[in-house]
């Protein structure tokens, strides 16, 4: 992906990893939605495997999970978790595309709804003390970092950022209500990256609102 190392710089120094003292644990959430080419996926799994490979070699204590989405429609959001955490480079990398036959996307997971499925993660309580990404044991500093080529998201189908539309995830938090409730209950840091250019201004809005302390930007994005 371009623009990798500049991303991973700012990636650091945003998530703010303790290093060698602490702990942190790191979810990376892919997005798994028929917007996403195999070419894509492909291109995107690299990255991230590198991204892991650089995050696990140089900040000891550090464990990472990785975490695909995507939408069938408005009352079915789902997520798999592909990765537990682990402090592994080669389990870590170890994991494939979900929901796909031969690389290729199922048609039935064709949409593309972070919130849906966040709130379907919450509601799981997967992010609770025992369950399969436990993020309160230990009491370690925890980063989201998200790859999507996900827009702001509107009232229609079916690329969404933020929930503005009840309708399309009905058991959701509204506006960024879901990524609020990480930070605050988790104290949680998010960085999020478009993995293609040209999603829209808006997209990188919603991006900025998701990566800021307190998930409510709107600003302009230069």
């Amino acid at each position: 992906m371009k623009n990798l190392l500049l991303f991973l710089g700012a990636l650091f120094l945003t998530l703010g990893f303790y290093g060698q003292c602490g702990c942190n644990k790191v979810v990376i959430i892919v997005d798994n939605s028929g917007s996403i080419s195999s070419t894509e996926f492909t291109d995107m799994k690299r990255s991230i495997d590198s991204l892991s490979s650089k995050i696990l070699r140089n900040y000891n204590n550090t464990k990472i999970a990785i975490v695909q989405y995507a939408s069938q429609n408005a009352s079915n959001h789902t997520y798999h978790v592909s990765i537990p955490f682990t402090d592994s480079f080669s389990v870590a990398t170890s994991w494939q595309r979900a929901y796909a036959t031969g690389g290729v996307i199922q048609s039935s997971y064709f949409q593309d709804h972070l919130p849906g499925s966040l709130s379907k993660m919450r509601r799981d309580s997967i992010w609770e003390i025992g369950k399969t990404l436990d993020l309160k044991t230990d009491s370690c500093n925890t980063s989201f970092i998200i790859f999507t080529d996900a827009a702001y998201g509107g009232t229609g189908c079916c690329s969404h950022l933020i929930n503005n539309n009840a309708s399309l995830a009905p058991l959701a938090m509204a506006g960024f209500g879901e990524y609020n409730y990480l930070k605050s209950t988790y104290l949680s840091k998010f960085v999020t990256y478009h993995v293609a250019f040209g999603t829209g201004t808006t997209a990188h809005q919603a991006g900025a609102a998701i990566s800021s302390k307190g998930g409510s930007y709107s600003g302009t994005i230069a």
